[in-house]
């Protein structure tokens, strides 16, 4: 079930304490498409990126279309909880949190602070099942 209302807003806001230490995922386990549940720009949830997802491909290809265009993009997990993205658009991700079906990201763009929750896509996830 997902979150709604004011409940979701708090807590993408202010339920990630970047000094906490989160699990460094690797690419096995980012495989698969994430949607964009919520996205906040300089601290205020912003409707712009709604309809926006990742998708991981193992080993190193991310496919996301935040630019509003499917761009498909080279990726490293980094040690030290980033995601660094290379190709048309270079970014890099700091991992805010990471759980099995919860990914949140901050980045800069364009001199802008963004923060991404993603969810994964649990059609996805029943598709690779069935397909074992």
């Amino acid at each position: 079930m997902r979150l709604s209302g004011i409940l979701l807003p708090i807590l993408f806001l202010f339920g990630c304490n970047p000094d906490s230490k989160e699990e460094i995922p690797s690419s096995t386990s980012l495989e698969g498409r994430w949607i964009m549940e919520a996205a906040a720009r300089d601290g205020k949830l912003t409707e712009t990126l709604k309809d926006s997802y990742f998708i991981f491909q193992n080993p190193d290809i991310l496919i996301n279309n935040i630019n509003r265009k499917e761009i498909s993009f080279k990726y490293n997990v980094l040690e030290d909880n980033r995601i660094e993205q290379r190709g048309a658009l270079d970014l890099d991700y700091n991992i805010m949190k990471f759980q099995n079906d919860t990914l949140v990201l901050r980045t800069q763009i364009r001199d802008y602070d963004f923060q991404f929750l993603l969810i994964r896509d649990t059609l996805d996830v029943e598709l690779r099942l069935n397909s074992e």
